[in-house]
């Protein structure tokens, strides 16, 4: 029992998707999307804000020091 290699079928002709088909996947896409952009804007500050909490400042004891 030979197993076919389906990479090969990659560069093979194009076939036709129905209709429906092809606008579900499009849905799909676009609500993934929708949802990376909402991800990145609600967590790209995450990084500066856990950053922002570890970072000590000590400006004035920095300046006593100096005297």
């Amino acid at each position: 029992m030979k197993k076919e290699n389906p990479f090969k079928k990659i560069g093979g002709p194009l076939r036709k998707v129905p209709e429906d088909t092809k606008e579900n996947v499009m849905n799909s896409v676009e609500l993934i999307e929708l949802l990376r952009d909402f991800s990145s804007l609600f967590t790209s500050n995450y990084t500066d804000t856990i950053s922002s909490l570890f970072k000590t400042k000590n400006t004035d004891e920095d300046e006593s020091d100096d005297q």
